[in-house]
């Protein structure tokens, strides 16, 4: 697994009046969204920020440099295997409204079965690590300014790293 992919809306407290109409999506608020892919360490390996709140997770992921290496035929080197059958690509955990591409392994919807039920819940349970990681990205100096929210000197420097 290569981690967990999502997009986030988070409020723009101090948008600019003249630009509210853009940011304002399904939140009625403005939003700027942060698409993230971050693995269960809550390192974030990849960040596509400030495309507007009126966009969704399908458009950001159009915009996004994300699968811009694996068109070009670059992809980060995986080796697993499961039920005796070796894989080379790297997966991506991804919600519902993800396309059906081999890279998106989503939750079944309404799982039966003992099996079904239990990989679901693993699903769900290594995807709340983008959560997590935002949860703590949004604490970040520079952000917090950004957006306008919050206390702008609560930070840990030793908790970010370079993206």
């Amino acid at each position: 697994m290569l981690g967990s992919i999502d997009c986030m809306h988070w409020k723009w407290k101090n948008c600019p009046t003249a630009h509210k109409g853009f940011f304002v999506g399904h939140k009625r608020v403005p939003t700027v969204i942060l698409e993230a892919v971050a693995s269960q360490d809550l390192w974030i390996w990849h960040s596509f920020f400030g495309l507007s709140g009126s966009h969704n997770d399908i458009n950001v992921l159009h915009r996004s440099p994300v699968f811009a290496n694996l068109v070009d035929g670059h992809a980060p080197e995986v080796n697993y295997t499961i039920n005796d059958h070796n894989y080379n690509t790297g997966y991506y955990l991804a919600d519902g409204i993800y396309p059906q591409w081999a890279t998106f392994v989503k939750t079944i919807p309404n799982p039966k079965g003992e099996k079904n039920k239990n990989f679901s819940r693993f699903q769900e349970a290594c995807r709340t690590s983008l959560w997590c990681s935002a949860s703590s990205f949004s604490y970040c100096t520079w952000t917090r300014k950004v957006l306008g929210s919050g206390d702008t000197r609560r930070s840990d420097d030793n908790l970010y790293h370079p993206v």
